[in-house]
Parts: structure tokens; C-alpha cells; sequence
């Protein structure tokens, strides 16, 4: 019981701390406050990695698919060839 409180409570600050970081509004670069904000958040920034790993993760699937179904029309032809 005393575990799984304690479990709970290391999470619920894990998470603050993520939080927290994650709504830092101010860097401070060469003596100059720069405020970001979601103007100034790159798309390209975020999009090509995006594309990338969604790119490989579609053609690894694809190839696979196309595979799997040689794989079952050659064991079909096989089992057919077995049959005559």
C-alpha cells in the first residue's frame, strides 16, 4: 500500500517537472530575452523528421505486404502442383 502511494507520488512530480519544462516561455541567447512563442515554432522543423520516420514505417510495410502475399501465391501454386 505504502509502495504503490509512493509510486503515485513520484509520478504525479515526474510529470510536474515536464510540465514545468515543457512551458518554459524565455530563452535568454547573447544577453537578449527572446520570447517564443507558436509564431515563431518552425513547421519544417517538425514535419521533415515526421515524414521521414512515417516514409520508412509505410515502405517497411509495404515491402512486407508485398511478400507475405508472393510468400502465399507461391504456396498456393505449391500446394496446387501437390494436388495434381
Amino acid at each position: 500500500m505504502i509502495k504503490k502511494k509512493l509510486q503515485e507520488t513520484i509520478l504525479i512530480i515526474l510529470i510536474g517537472i515536464v510540465i514545468t519544462q515543457l512551458n518554459v516561455n524565455a530563452v535568454e541567447a547573447s544577453s537578449n530575452l527572446v520570447i517564443l512563442t507558436n509564431a515563431t515554432f518552425k513547421w519544417s522543423d517538425f514535419i521533415w523528421p515526421v515524414a521521414i520516420v512515417g516514409g520508412s514505417i509505410v515502405l517497411t510495410l509495404s515491402y512486407v505486404s508485398w511478400r507475405k502475399y508472393k510468400g502465399n501465391q507461391n504456396q498456393r501454386k505449391n500446394s496446387e502442383r501437390q494436388n495434381d
